[in-house]
């Protein structure tokens, strides 16, 4: 949890169908058709939904999302010209998506006590990104997704009935300028 806290995640679906049970209502059977029908364009991916800005609906792969937090708007500092916070013993950078994908208009952060947070590991990195709004994490067969021009987004998708971007993380770390570098002890350092 956002304070520290230790809470378990149960995933309900997973369990449900690992003992053979269907969740919900009604007859499958047409649904399971439809779905192999769908070919093999489709395929099932957990997402993170999010939103950023009053319109903008991504999804993260949460093989890529690490953790969730809520942080204090006072905790956001700077390394070098890089917004950052003090994160478990560790300086962790922080990305606005807002700002990263440019045409999307998203509460000024001065404005708010607290702020949502997603942090994404890869190749050993971690980035922070702030975020609007964490809607939920779901599965779901993303078949045929639209290729998208936009910085920041690697295509579109129908998830959870809504159009939906899916957030380019490779891109985003681009943005951050944040690589993995090795850490030396403090004293080896020439300054």
């Amino acid at each position: 949890m956002g304070d520290g806290q230790v809470a378990l995640i149960l995933d309900v679906m997973n369990l449900a169908n690992k003992v053979g049970l269907t969740v919900g209502q009604g007859d499958h059977t047409g649904d399971q058709q439809s779905g192999q029908a769908k070919g093999a364009d489709s395929q099932r991916q957990t997402v993170l939904l999010i939103q950023v800005g009053e319109k903008g609906r991504l999804a993260i792969p949460l093989g890529m999302v690490a953790r969730l937090e809520e942080i204090k708007a006072s905790a956001l500092e700077f390394a070098g010209d890089q917004e950052a916070i003090q994160y478990r013993d560790e300086i962790l950078p922080v990305v606005r998506l807002s700002q990263v994908l440019g045409n999307v208009e998203s509460p000024a952060l001065a404005e708010q006590e607290f702020f949502q947070l997603v942090v994404i590991l890869k190749e050993e990195c971690r980035l922070g990104l702030v975020v609007d709004r964490i809607v939920d994490i779901v599965e779901e067969e993303l078949g045929a997704p639209t290729r998208t021009q936009q910085p920041g987004i690697l295509c579109s998708a129908v998830i959870h009935d809504r159009v939906t971007d899916v957030l380019d993380v490779a891109s985003v770390f681009q943005h951050s300028h944040l690589s993995p570098i090795e850490t030396q002890p403090l004293e080896s350092v020439e300054v």
